[in-house]
């Protein structure tokens, strides 16, 4: 057998291993594959080493091995005996002889430059993968970590902008504060509004008018209060008009989405009861519950209710429209009548009450 020190290059492995194959190859029952040479495809390579791992099988018998012969035997345990010997000494050899083989086609294996090659490209892609692996969790770590940093940030920032526009808003009521108070002087005095010829907001009114007027607007007040200007009056009556024309203009925006929202749930409501057609069960049910519950019962369309809903899937409101199509809001005041499309049906009426009859 070839020592693995003895092959120290892709073709030293060739030239050590190539014969030790072909004479060992001598032994097998059948006809065993050639060895190749660099430029063997991988996949040959491979079915090479698996034909002598797994199919390799020796024809020695290894008779030269025995110690007796059994022709010899003075008796027939004698030679039973031999026998055993014999195929112990056999089977103990064949066992060598298999080990021998083994340990020399994985040395061979270990040592082949194909597969070694392919081991080191298969390692290489590994470790790349690996790292790549390695690179997204970096990566998701700093990714996550920076995320992190900035939610600090901005969670920092709107603090801090929540602080300032709190000082802001502090300094800003202050101001409007010391401004309402100046305004709401002068106008008792009259010294704004009589020059225009208009006295007749009065103190209430205008506090109203000040609490609901932004800083803005206090603002240009305040200013044209302290610089005396005689347009002072004017602004204010512009202010003050504005205002009332902005809070009647919000009302009246605010009652007719209030109405368009109330319409649009009533078509939607008559849309979703005539979308439903009644079937002819729940029609049938319908007239055998007002027969058997007429008018004055105690929770008479709950009852009926129940009964329909064992067919099908209704509301007191859609009964209600099926019965009363002309006012199904009032039932009580309203005549009854019902429409069956599939029987005929005969409306009596006595003292007021309504039966369908059947027919």
């Amino acid at each position: 057998m070839p020592s693995p020190s003895e092959v120290t290059g892709p073709d030293s492995f060739f030239w050590v291993y190539a014969p030790v194959f072909k004479r060992n190859g001598r032994f097998s029952e059948q006809k065993c594959p050639s060895i190749g040479d660099m430029d063997t495809p991988l996949r040959e390579v491979e079915a090479f080493y698996e034909w002598w791992f797994y199919q390799f099988k020796s024809w020695r018998d290894f008779a030269s091995l025995h110690e007796f012969d059994p022709e010899e035997a003075e008796s027939r345990d004698e030679k039973r005996w031999m026998e055993r010997e014999n195929r112990l000494k056999t089977k103990s050899a064949k066992k060598e002889e298999a080990s021998r083989v083994r340990k020399f086609v994985q040395d061979a294996e270990k040592l082949d430059p194909r597969l070694r090659k392919e081991r080191e490209r298969v390692a290489e892609q590994a470790r790349l993968k690996k790292e790549a692996r390695a690179k997204l969790q970096r990566d998701k770590a700093e990714e996550k970590a920076r995320l992190l940093e900035e939610e600090k940030a901005n969670a920092e920032q709107a603090r801090l902008q929540a602080l300032a526009d709190k000082e802001i808003a502090k300094q800003q009521k202050q101001i409007m504060k010391k401004a309402r108070s100046s305004l709401r002087k002068a106008h008792v005095k009259e010294l704004l509004l009589e020059p225009v010829g208009r006295s007749d907001v009065d103190a209430e009114l205008f506090d109203i008018f000040l609490l609901s007027c932004d800083f803005k607007l206090i603002t240009e007040l305040s200013e044209a209060l302290a610089e005396s200007k005689p347009s002072l009056g004017e602004l204010i009556l512009a202010a003050y008009s504005a205002h009332e024309e902005k809070q009647e203009e919000k009302k009246r925006v605010a009652i007719e989405k209030q109405a368009q929202m109330k319409m649009e749930r009533k078509q939607q409501e008559e849309i979703r009861l005539k979308s439903k057609e009644w079937t002819i069960d729940e029609e049938s049910m319908l007239a055998k519950g007002i027969q058997k519950y007429p008018g004055g019962h105690g929770n008479r369309w709950e009852l009926i209710l129940q009964m329909i809903n064992t067919v099908g899937d209704r509301t007191i409101k859609e009964i209600h429209v099926k019965v009363y199509p002309n006012n199904p809001n009032n039932p009580i005041s309203m005549s009854f009548y019902l429409l069956l499309s599939h029987d005929r049906v005969e409306m009596l009426v006595t003292n007021q009450i309504y039966f369908v009859c059947m027919l």
